[in-house]
């Protein structure tokens, strides 16, 4: 990578490296926060006894047996439970969440291409930068499993696909 010097006025100088194309100058400063994002449906107790998960009665009783509580797990996009003084000890599916698929770019590129393989076509697709930072590809629907976003320059960051 090549280092240059530029003086932009008197008594004024600052280094730059180029590479790839691209002119990297000294990081700002940091940015102010972003908004806090939507709650999450949380579960609770229904008026009838049973988990609700939002509007909808699982039909799962929240008193466990003879008064136990049971314990709570993500596995994957689905919220489980299971009563642990029980035997045999078995995790339930209460709720599945949509499915997701998280990519992660560690290295620089102005396309991604990415295998989701939600076998859905025309996904939801939420791009940051690792910073937080929301940024804006164009994107081509590829197939029902890929998706391709293209930048106007290169960049890392995650990509949130939703079905």
């Amino acid at each position: 990578m090549d280092v240059v010097t530029l003086t932009l006025a008197k008594n004024y100088t600052n280094s730059v490296a180029l590479g790839d194309g691209a002119i990297q100058g000294p990081p700002g400063p940091p940015g102010s926060p972003g908004n806090n994002g939507t709650d999450g449906l949380t579960p609770k107790i229904g008026a009838n006894g049973n988990w609700w998960i939002g509007t909808s009665d699982t039909g799962i009783p929240a008193k466990g047996r003879d008064g136990e509580t049971p314990e709570f797990r993500m596995n994957g996009n689905t919220l489980q439970y299971r009563f642990p003084n029980i035997t045999p000890t078995v995790w339930t599916d209460l709720y599945s969440l949509p499915d997701t698929y998280k990519h992660v770019q560690n290295t620089a590129s102005a396309v991604w291409i990415i295998p989701h393989n939600l076998n859905f076509q025309f996904v939801g697709v939420r791009v940051n930068d690792f910073e937080g930072n929301i940024l804006i590809p164009d994107i081509e629907y590829t197939s029902a499993n890929v998706v391709t976003l293209t930048f106007f320059m290169p960049v890392q960051g995650t990509a949130t696909i939703a079905k």
